[in-house]
């Protein structure tokens, strides 16, 4: 007697009923098409051919996604004129002015304003 599927043995039921007694355990009897129902096949990974399984049964493997390159910046808008900000500080919201300074590598003046800023980026285009 053997838990292991391919070492179990199968009687009818009047032999297992006299197998039980000549014993003299406590077993249940189950039907073969009961635990062939309910039995898995397994099988080892060193015997998986993964292209062939592939192509004869039609399988694609998921695609592989590309991991972008990140900034370490945040979106956040703008408290003053609401327009979209890129900054490093994800709990603080840049302004305009801050966002160009950066981006231009100049230092902030904490006075400059939005305003300040689009009067001196059309002034700039005018010239």
């Amino acid at each position: 007697m053997s838990v292991n599927y391919k070492g179990a043995v199968v009687f009818s039921y009047r032999n297992a009923l006299a197998r039980i007694d000549e014993l003299g355990i406590d077993a249940n009897i189950y039907a073969k098409p009961d635990i062939d129902a309910i039995a898995r096949r397994t099988l080892q990974a060193a015997n998986v051919n993964e292209r062939r399984m592939i192509t004869a049964a039609g399988i694609r493997k998921p695609k592989r996604q590309r991991t972008r390159q990140t900034t370490g910046k945040t979106r956040g808008n703008c408290p003053h004129c609401g327009a979209i900000t890129w900054g490093f500080n994800p709990y603080e919201n840049y302004t305009c002015a801050e966002q160009y300074s950066e981006r231009n590598g100049l230092s902030f003046v904490v006075s400059d304003t939005c305003e300040d800023l689009k009067a001196s980026k059309a002034r700039r285009k005018a010239a």
